[in-house]
């Protein structure tokens, strides 16, 4: 095997206790901001099956229960769009800062290769070749 196959598998061990901290912060907030919505959609679906209900309790009317149904259904998908669309964001903003926190990384771990001269040149292949 290659040696510059196993090279990638040390490069976490080179990374500064600084770099890490910041991709535990990024994944920190991260995970805080996705648990706030899961809590928001049990809200959500607490405050449904609530006023489901209390809907279903005034069984007498049954044109304002279908109104009022549709109504319901209306909100509710709004709120669960507006959900989705924080989600959406999280993700988006997680993965913009954990691009971000690689490129950083990177520039760190790995000198510029034309500055230093050790640009890593494939190898050559001789064996294989037909004798003309």
């Amino acid at each position: 095997m290659s040696k510059l196959f196993f090279e990638p598998f040390a490069t976490p061990a080179k990374l500064p206790v600084k770099s890490i901290e910041e991709l535990g912060a990024i994944h920190s907030r991260a995970i805080k901001r996705l648990a706030d919505l899961q809590v928001s959609i049990a809200n959500l679906g607490i405050e449904t099956n609530v006023e489901q209900a209390r809907l279903l309790s005034d069984t007498g009317n049954y044109p304002g229960f279908v109104a009022a149904q549709s109504a319901l259904a209306g909100s509710m998908g709004t709120r669960w769009i507006e959900i989705s669309r924080a989600l959406a964001n999280v993700v988006t903003e997680t993965r913009d800062e954990l691009n971000s926190w690689i490129r950083k990384s990177l520039e760190v771990t790995q000198p510029d290769a034309a500055k230093t001269g050790n640009a890593v040149k494939p190898a050559r292949r001789t064996a294989g070749r037909k004798a003309a």
